[in-house]
């Protein structure tokens, strides 16, 4: 096989003779094959395209093969296996003797209607551009994306502002003028689906710009396109804007960028409030400053409730960037009224249950005083909520508390007797895992008057198994905080009572120990 391949290396076949020695063993191999079987076998050999050109060599691969996919596209019904020979097409910039004889294949594919085609010839145009010349750039990309800009169907047009940022920067002078002066037009344009495209590239546009080009050339677009009446578009808009504070000076940013974004965050529709809460950890990276905290603080009392689940989720992330910050902004206290929001909202158990979980991990960032006097209340709040997955969140990350707030307040402050009698045995389960943690640094005396009782019970009567087998292994590891003394008085009395039990799953269970 290897000797094969090498004399095909050496002497390759035309492209007729692959094509037919290809019909020929599918043939073979399955006679009559169905639809979908079809699609799978011609996707398959469409993954392979760069193979053939580097079996072909470049003078065969730009005669013969690219002129086969041109006709073979005009014939093909299914977009899948269009955007599959769109990304293969990329792949093709060093197998052909010219890399400009891709370009007519990607224009037809970069008109298409189903966007993943669109996409994919795009994407391998960028990738064809990124190794060209300026010669070659003004030669064939420039007058690609000027076609496409002229077209009148809207899908051209989609194509061409991805490629601007490709064009643009080896373009000639007076071609660069041309093409930044085409932007005021897309960006009017009445179909959404084009003002979309401008908005999402504009971040990709505004890295290849010259300074003084973006501000007179760039932000009346921007500005447009921020304040459009379709939230489709202000939200890539505003995700382009992230990408605008990594490569504009800060006084642009200070001046244009940042208003913007804060004009964001009070959107009139939830979408676009709930795309900046999703972001707001790049932002943080972004912007440094208040203004991130600010916008977390105000997410965090937005009127929609997906809106604050989702900003709650970045707390943590913000706060670690800001720790100096966490009362004095009021996101502590806004965290805080999360706890008193109505169950019979809709979605207001992920909200909680997220609550509990981002709770529980500022107690690291925030420290001992803060979590005292802000978080502890939180928690004790959603201990008593009804629903279960709320409680078991708390006592799944509660270590981490213990480990901040330390092990006397825990007892004085979490019900600690109703987690041990929950409903639940998962919940009963959750809250035995972190009695060690308790036990290293709550008092001794404490420790044996208000938790080693609910151990013992949870030993000797739970009804469920791995609960009866979570206290035992709890017993076990409290061995070396206490010594052989709590072992020969506590643990082994236990283990007799359980032997001598006239249940046999409390013998199982001593067994076990």
């Amino acid at each position: 096989m290897d000797d094969i391949q090498a004399r095909l290396v050496r002497n390759p076949p035309s492209l007729s003779i692959c094509v037919s020695l290809s019909a020929a063993c599918s043939s073979w191999l399955l006679p009559v094959p169905p639809p979908h079987t079809q699609l799978r076998l011609a996707q398959g050999t469409a993954k392979k395209t760069s193979l053939v050109a580097r079996a072909l060599g470049p003078a065969n691969a730009s005669s013969q093969l690219i002129p086969c996919i041109d006709e073979e596209i005009d014939k093909c019904p299914d977009d899948e296996l269009l955007a599959c020979l769109a990304a293969e097409l990329g792949q093709l910039r060093d197998l052909v003797a010219d890399k400009s004889d891709l370009l007519p294949t990607l224009e037809k594919l970069c008109k298409a209607d189903e966007t993943l085609v669109r996409q994919a010839a795009v994407e391998s145009l960028r990738h064809i551009g990124s190794t060209m010349s300026a010669d070659q750039i003004n030669g064939s990309i420039v007058p690609l994306v000027q076609r496409l800009l002229g077209e009148a169907w809207w899908t051209s047009k989609v194509s061409a502002a991805g490629l601007l940022a490709t064009a643009y920067p080896l373009a000639a002078p007076e071609t660069q003028a041309a093409l930044k002066g085409s932007l005021p037009a897309i960006t009017k344009d009445e179909t959404p689906m084009v003002r979309r495209a401008v908005a999402s590239n504009l971040g990709a546009l505004c890295a290849v710009l010259e300074p003084d080009c973006v501000l007179r050339d760039l932000f009346p677009s921007f500005n447009k396109l921020a304040n459009d009446d379709q939230d489709s578009v202000r939200i890539l808009t505003f995700g382009s804007c992230v990408q605008m504070c990594s490569t504009q000076p800060a006084a642009q940013c200070t001046e244009f960028i940042h208003p913007a974004i804060e004009n964001f965050a009070k959107d009139k529709s939830w979408r676009v409030r709930l795309e900046v809460a999703k972001s707001l950890v790049a932002l943080v990276d972004a912007i440094p400053g208040e203004l991130p905290v600010t916008i977390c603080r105000n997410l965090l009392q937005d009127p929609e409730l997906d809106v604050r689940r989702h900003t709650l989720e970045q707390v943590p992330n913000v706060l670690t960037a800001n720790p100096a910050v966490a009362e004095s902004s009021g996101i502590l206290g806004a965290v805080a009224d999360l706890a008193d929001v109505d169950m019979d909202m809709p979605n207001a158990g992920l909200m909680k249950t997220s609550l509990a979980k981002q709770s529980l991990q500022l107690t690291t960032i925030v420290g001992t005083e803060l979590t005292t006097s802000h978080i502890v209340p939180i928690v004790v709040k959603l201990i008593q909520e009804d629903a279960i997955e709320i409680r078991i969140a708390v006592l799944e990350g509660w270590t981490d508390m213990v480990k901040s707030a330390g092990g006397d307040l825990m007892l004085s402050a979490l019900p600690l007797a109703v987690l041990a009698e929950d409903q639940s045995w998962r919940v009963r389960r959750s809250f035995l895992e972190g009695v060690p943690f308790l036990a290293e640094s709550a008092d001794r005396g404490e420790f044996n008057s208000t938790v080693l009782p609910l151990l013992t019970n949870a030993a000797e009567n739970d009804e469920v198994g791995s609960v009866r087998e979570a206290a035992f292994q709890v017993l076990a590891d409290l061995v070396p905080i206490f010594g052989d003394e709590f072992a020969t008085k506590t643990s082994l009395p236990l283990i007799r009572s359980l032997a001598g039990n006239g249940t046999f799953g409390m013998r199982i269970s001593a067994c076990q120990v």
